[in-house]
């Protein structure tokens, strides 16, 4: 079959886009937190009281608002450590296993395969 490091290259490929999903998770909600600080101190430094209030309440409803989806998106996407799949199983070679099948091929066709190649070869 395959190299055996290709498996493990694999894994160090997922961890490193899983890594920089998160990075680029939090990298926005940093983006957003700045942005929505920048502009509440905006409202108060420049403008009258009722302007500030009356503006502060709609970003903070805006900003509450992308707290939620962000959540929603998050709990949706990730995925345990422990709930993740691993090729670990796949490493160890089962030589009981049937062979594998071909393109259109039944799992009687296959065994049929396998019993003919072992009574060749005695």
């Amino acid at each position: 079959m395959g190299h055996k490091g290709a498996l493990s290259s694999l894994d160090t490929a997922v961890d490193a886009v899983k890594h920089r999903s998160m990075q680029s998770f939090w990298f926005f909600i940093v983006q957003l937190v700045t942005f929505h600080l920048s502009s509440f101190l905006l409202m108060w430094l420049c403008y009258d009281f009722i302007v500030a209030v009356v503006v502060s309440i709609v970003l903070l409803i805006f900003f509450i608002e992308f707290v939620r989806n962000f959540n929603d998106i998050y709990n949706s996407l990730y995925i345990k450590d422990e709930d993740a799949t691993s090729n670990k199983l796949m490493q160890k070679e089962d030589k009981s296993a049937s062979p594998p099948k071909y393109f259109g091929e039944s799992d009687s066709d296959a065994d049929s395969r396998k019993s003919r190649k072992s009574g060749n070869s005695s």
